[in-house]
């Protein structure tokens, strides 16, 4: 059988329109009148700015509903970053009209939202919790210097000589902010979609219009990061701190910025005597500091010191003890992630899933087996009582697994898909989240594999052979599969007593 995902590219293609996600269309309206010092281009983009937060309102109303039948309880903040980031923005009408001296620019567009969309969105906002603050921080910016300039404009209707220059300097001024607002989100969104170079183009551009732009420094710096270059990551994200100090996800972001407290660090730098000079990202192994470590778990210290209540805090800081190998003090921040996500309501509980699989290890590092067995049982318990996993993952799960068992042609496949699921064939990101869908399932399967390790050192080969079958239940690689069967047919240890 192909490869399953050009299977599943190939019949969304043929897929009928009937099976699309449900679908809520609307039509917004936006208005504004261009003064002086203003220009046209700013304009008619705060026309089209205004018919988007009237649209925005809209869709934030079908984004409640959507969830309120769901049973989730979303924060007002929750549902408008949702909101504004499900909708397709179309411009259907632009237009200019005189108004006495000054210019009334008009834009008219159509929204289009998804269930499909909100799904996304849903998943993305509990990966990314930061995301919500840093789109707060930027809507209370546009609220800030659309009263700004209404305030400027009544000045500078009764202003003359040097404080009618003053005034329209500062309408320039603000005008620079608003486009780098743009530029910002242009940014955030190429960054969604993987687009590392526009990413990066796009916040250059809000840094070069906004020098004092810090969420533009630190979504710069995580984009240097993901290319591996280091050193600009960390000018930027000390840029960001010095601008604003108060934001604790800065803090957070630097603590992973630091080249000497990761897995990479050690891999490549003490691989071997003469390591000096190999490469870390833009790095050689001696410009790196030893004590990056220290500075990482200073920096996610203030992060946690700025907002204690954030689990996934304590986990990062968990896992720079990992890196510092300072392995007790790892297993008591893990302890903290269980118990603060435990009382979390989560689709997808990831932080809770990586402190139990993290500790698992640690506990298997000390010869505790049924300390890593406990750990591992909790984690997979976690995972498959999950929304997430019942509602998504087991659905593909199935699809998978009938396609394996019953050697489906393309159009049996096709039939199966229409019928689980509702995706837009032309939708590249809707086939990107079902190709995130099986990592996520990839993820289970290993934790089952993980599981089945520890019982097979331990002697228990009814019990490693049982987790195997399930883990390519729910995940099948023919040649994984055989050969794990192949590794359970071997003689077993001797049974491990257990600890009394």
């Amino acid at each position: 059988m192909k490869h399953i995902f050009s299977v599943i590219a190939t019949i969304l293609l043929v897929l009928p329109a009937s099976v699309f996600a449900e679908t809520r269309a609307i039509i917004a309206e936006g208005e504004y009148i261009m003064g002086d010092g203003e220009t046209p281009a700013v304009a008619e983009e705060r026309a089209q700015k205004e018919a988007v937060r009237h649209a925005s309102e809209k869709a934030g109303a079908f984004v409640k509903s959507y969830t309120k039948v769901k049973n989730m309880a979303l924060q007002e903040d929750v549902i408008e970053v949702i909101a504004n980031h499900s909708m397709k923005i179309t411009v259907l009408e632009k237009k200019r009209t005189m108004m006495g001296d000054a210019v009334k620019f008009y834009s008219k567009i159509k929204a289009v939202v998804t269930t499909e969309e909100i799904e996304a969105n849903l998943e993305r906002v509990q990966k990314e919790s930061n995301i919500i603050d840093m789109y707060k921080r930027l809507i209370d910016e546009y609220s800030r210097q659309t009263k700004e300039m209404v305030e400027l404009k009544k000045k500078l209707s009764v202003a003359e000589g040097e404080d009618k220059k003053t005034i329209l300097g500062k309408i320039a001024a603000e005008e620079n902010l608003f486009k780098a607002n743009l530029l910002f989100e242009k940014g955030m969104k190429a960054k969604e979609y993987f687009k590392s170079e526009d990413a990066l183009e796009a916040f250059t551009g809000a840094i070069a219009l906004n020098p004092m732009f810090a969420d533009a420094y630190a979504a710069r710096s995580d984009a240097y990061s993901e290319i591996y270059q280091s050193k600009k990551a960390i000018d930027d994200i000390n840029k960001a701190i010095e601008i604003d100090p108060k934001t604790p996800d800065f803090y957070a972001v630097r603590a992973m910025t630091y080249p000497g407290c990761s897995d990479s660090y050690r891999k490549v730098c003490k691989a071997d005597a003469g390591a000096e000079e190999n490469m870390v990202g833009d790095l050689k192994c001696r410009e790196i500091k030893p004590d990056d470590c220290k500075k990482a778990l200073n920096d996610i210290g203030k992060a946690i010191q700025l907002k204690p209540k954030n689990p996934y805090y304590y986990l990062m800081r968990a896992v720079l003890y990992l890196q510092a190998e300072m392995d007790d003090r790892a297993i008591e921040e893990f302890a903290k992630v269980i118990t603060m996500s435990s009382n979390l309501s989560e689709e997808w509980p990831l932080s809770l899933v990586m402190a139990y699989v993290s500790r698992a290890g640690l506990a298997e590092k000390k010869g505790d087996k049924y300390a890593a067995i406990a750990d591992l049982t909790s984690a997979i318990t976690v995972i498959t009582n999950s929304k997430y996993y019942n509602e998504k993952l087991r659905k593909l799960s199935n699809i998978l697994r009938e396609a394996r068992s019953k050697k489906y042609t393309d159009k049996q496949m096709e039939a199966v898909i229409a019928k689980e699921y509702n995706i837009d064939p032309k939708n590249e990101n809707e086939l990107k989240r079902l190709r995130f869908r099986a990592d996520n399932l990839l993820y289970v399967f290993g934790l089952y594999i993980a599981r089945s390790d520890v019982y097979i050192n331990m002697g228990l080969k009814e019990k490693a052979d049982r987790d195997i079958k399930t883990a390519c239940e729910q995940y099948w690689f023919e040649e994984i599969c055989k050969d794990l069967e192949k590794d359970t047919k071997k003689p077993a240890g001797k049974p491990t007593k257990k600890k009394q």
